[in-house]
């Protein structure tokens, strides 16, 4: 099969980053068995079943962490995650999943108004309390309103700190969700790698 390979790709302004790469896989003799291709008719088939196991990644990335985490938007996702398309000179297509950290109040199903304080969140399709919380109502630079749930660390008012949790990049590299879109990106390239060597063997 045609490898989805995670690996963190480090830090930057950005935040996190996993850098899938897809490249051509060592089974590519048993899906041209029979075919006779011209060498770079191969090249061709192969850069094109790249191309679309890219395509499919991003989407089948989104839909699983959209699973995981219910709230999520597919536009929160896809625009975190970007692709490198192979070319015929470089047989290796590339998605990025980047993002920062994820601020909780995203997830915000609700605010507790006893004596102790606290937010309702819904991360992972349970819901559970967060503490001496509260929700705060921002401005971006820009002007954009958003919200921040802060915590707070003492007995008193202050000092208080956001509460945050995964990014998308980290997300999309739990095992559970790597070994689903390994599994899906391989059969994914398969299946095209071996319609595009129909499509050249019969031109």
């Amino acid at each position: 099969a045609c490898p989805g390979v995670l690996a963190p790709a480090g830090s930057g302004p950005g935040g996190n980053a996993i850098m899938v790469a897809i490249h051509v896989a060592s089974n590519m003799d048993k899906l041209l068995a029979g075919a006779k291709l011209e060498q770079q008719a191969i090249g061709k088939a192969a850069q094109r079943a790249l191309n679309t196991a890219a395509r499919g990644l991003k989407t089948d990335t989104s839909r699983e962490l959209r699973k995981r985490y219910p709230k999520l938007r597919n536009k929160d996702v896809a625009d975190q995650i970007q692709i490198s398309f192979a070319s015929g000179l470089n047989l290796r297509a590339v998605i990025a999943v980047r993002g920062r950290p994820l601020t909780v109040a995203r997830f915000k199903v609700g605010v507790d108004r006893k004596l102790s304080g606290g937010v309702r969140v819904n991360i992972k399709g349970s819901t559970k309390l967060i503490r001496h919380a509260f929700v705060a109502d921002l401005k971006t630079k820009a002007g954009d309103d958003y919200q921040v749930v802060f915590e707070r660390v003492g007995a008193g008012r202050y000092p208080i700190k956001a509460v945050k949790t995964i990014d998308f990049a980290n997300a999309a590299n739990i095992k559970e969700v790597r070994d689903v879109l390994d599994t899906l990106v391989a059969d994914r390239f398969d299946k095209e790698f071996a319609r595009q060597i129909v499509v050249f063997s019969k031109a």
